[in-house]
């Protein structure tokens, strides 16, 4: 049997005679707590009587905290289980081009793959507006899931042009596409990007192990190479609780019309 040394829990006691939100200091104390390690990825909190006589708190104030804590993705409630530690998100940059295989192992996970089809087909009307791949030409087109640490992360479709790339082949794309295009002397240099959140099919429930109500984020993108060349059209359906989008934005510096458009307004 495996022991598993728990850590100690945060030596903090809430300040009844502050200005900050009493839910507030129980989140951040019980969030301390579960990035510390105290709690592991499924387990229980312990129940709302012990949580409210360690922190003197009502019910109430003790489910602002937890409710807190579901929505930023440490918590999640389970019918018939109870309030557990959520496992922590994946977090994917969207200002860097960066593959599955690159960004799970700068994690310290361990990425794999299983190929569910793999083909050779003739484009479509939507693989010429993607990829300017046209009807008469060859394309190779890949479903997979994605795993880290054998955990479904994602369901992913994959199309690229069978010019670029002749020798693609299903053993490649049990491993990692990205690492099989540098290979061929290619240089990816840039993305396109767009998300958009809706409800699970019941395969794409079953692919990825979706037990409760959750939606799905579906990452629609085309990679492209140095001579503006579109290389690769993906289509990936993520878990939407085990993945998180972020992006940096920059603001554009001001033109002289837009000046002048708040001179006028401060006038």
């Amino acid at each position: 049997m495996e022991l598993r040394l728990k850590k100690d829990r945060v030596n903090c006691m809430i300040n009844k005679s502050s200005s900050i939100p009493l839910y507030v200091q129980v989140k951040s104390i019980l969030k301390k707590e579960i990035i510390g390690g105290l709690y592991e990825p499924g387990d229980k909190l312990p129940t709302e009587k012990e949580l409210t006589s360690r922190f003197d708190i009502s019910r109430m104030t003790l489910r602002q905290a937890t409710n807190a804590l579901v929505d930023e993705g440490y918590l999640k409630r389970l019918k018939g289980v109870g309030t557990i530690v959520q496992e922590r998100k994946l977090e994917q940059s969207l200002t860097t081009l960066k593959s599955f295989t690159e960004d799970i192992i700068e994690r310290g996970m361990i990425p794999s793959s299983k190929v569910l089809s793999f083909q050779k087909q003739k484009g479509t009307l939507q693989s010429i507006e993607k990829m300017g791949i046209q009807m008469k030409d060859d394309m190779w087109v890949t479903k997979r899931i994605r795993f880290a640490d054998e955990h479904p992360i994602a369901l992913e479709t994959n199309i690229v042009s069978a010019d670029l790339l002749p020798d693609l082949n299903e053993t490649v794309m049990n491993e990692s596409l990205h690492d099989f295009i540098k290979k061929n002397g290619y240089t990816m240099s840039r993305a396109t990007t767009s998300i958009e959140a809706s409800m699970p099919s019941e395969l794409e429930k079953e692919y990825l192990d979706i037990q409760d109500i959750s939606p799905v984020l579906t990452v629609e993108r085309v990679t492209y190479l140095e001579d503006g060349k579109p290389i690769e059209w993906s289509i990936s359906v993520n878990r939407s609780d085990r993945y998180r989008f972020s992006a940096e934005l920059l603001a554009q510096p001001r033109t002289s019309a837009t000046m002048a458009m708040i001179q006028r307004e401060k006038e």
